[in-house]
């Protein structure tokens, strides 16, 4: 689940890290005030596309089997064993 939660965290964060590095390129250094200026619309924006395409392309690309038979979770000798699908 974590790494779940970094990769979304990634993805949000590419347009405000490809903004950050175009100004330090443009000035050769981060000017003080490019914060205000920023345009945060269109950043949270493309976070928001480059997430829901993460999301679609996971929800494209599982690894399960959609037709096969779901068995959940159990008790056997005093562990659990997960659910599995089984083709």
């Amino acid at each position: 689940m974590l790494k779940v939660i970094v990769q979304l965290l990634l993805a949000a964060s590419i347009p405000f890290l490809l903004y950050m590095a175009w100004i330090v390129i443009r000035d050769g250094r981060p000017a003080p005030g490019w914060l205000r200026t920023a345009p945060w619309n269109a950043i949270a924006i493309s976070s928001v596309c480059l997430v829901s395409l993460l999301l679609g392309f996971w929800a494209l690309t599982g690894t399960s089997d959609p037709e096969g038979a779901y068995s959940p979770p159990r008790i056997e000798d005093g562990k659990i064993v997960p659910g599995t699908v089984a083709d």
